[in-house]
């Protein structure tokens, strides 16, 4: 994932749709691992759990701000 961030940043400039899809992948595929390790591992820490809730309201951050780009 450290090579996807910045490059997906730097999409944001270049390409906006493209680099707004790679950023939707890469939170999607966050909160997928995130919500195994919280709820498939049976893990009962506030602080993962506040991170998958900052991980889940910055997608639909994400999702709305791909609505208005189109």
């Amino acid at each position: 994932m450290g090579f996807f961030d910045p490059h997906a940043v730097s999409l944001l400039f270049r390409r906006p749709r493209v680099g707004l899809l790679l950023n939707v992948a890469i939170i999607v595929s966050d909160i997928i691992v995130n919500s195994f390790v919280q709820h498939g591992a049976l893990l009962v820490l506030s602080s993962a759990f506040q991170g998958l809730q900052a991980q889940t309201a910055f997608l639909g951050f994400v999702l709305g701000i791909r609505v208005s780009v189109r």
